[in-house]
């Protein structure tokens, strides 16, 4: 527990205020496809915690696709399976590797490798690891074992407030007649 002590001074009278704020260091469990991952890190104004695994250390699970309804649900953030699934898209028109990664994709299976959820800043990551290492490629003369890629979403806000363009035309003469622009502003 942090306690700040602030002393106001006014010309009268000085006042003492304290504010207290909880933070913890904690974790929370969730299940994707009957394995647990554990996310740790701090609970308090603001949950704010993560699970990081290395690629050999990272639990299989099966096709990419398959998976990614199941971490959406699991995080409780729909949005994230469409985010992964677009990013699975982005990586497949990727020049040069990208129809090579698509042709692979059937074959491929995912392991988790990060998990985030950052309440303060409103945004889930996902990292996973494409594993071909049950029949390893070759691209670009390299024999590819695994591809990862990390997915951030955070929820889309179609509002933005406190901002502001003014904007002002020109005035012009032509050789028919003269002309204003207009003037204007706009605050959204």
């Amino acid at each position: 527990m942090s306690t700040t002590t602030t002393l106001v001074n006014s010309p009268a009278t000085a006042t003492t205020a304290t504010t207290s704020s909880l933070t913890l260091d904690g974790s929370l469990v969730v299940s994707i496809l009957g394995q647990t991952y554990t996310l740790e890190g701090t609970l308090g104004d603001g949950v704010n915690v993560e699970y990081h695994k290395d690629f050999d250390q990272a639990i299989n699970l099966g096709p990419v696709t398959a998976i990614a309804e199941q971490i959406a649900s699991a995080l409780g953030f729909s949005a994230m399976q469409s985010d992964i699934t677009d990013a699975l898209s982005a990586i497949q028109g990727l020049p040069v590797i990208g129809k090579e990664i698509a042709n692979l994709m059937n074959t491929a299976s995912a392991r988790i490798t990060d998990l985030v959820i950052n309440t303060n800043a409103s945004t889930y990551e996902v990292g996973l690891a494409l594993d071909f290492s049950l029949s390893p490629p070759t691209l670009l003369g390299i024999e590819l074992i695994a591809l990862g890629f990390k997915v951030i979403s955070s929820p889309n806000t179609s509002t933005t407030t406190g901002t502001s363009t003014t904007g002002t035309g020109t005035t012009g003469t032509g050789t028919t007649g003269t002309g204003t622009t207009g003037t204007g502003t706009t605050t959204s």
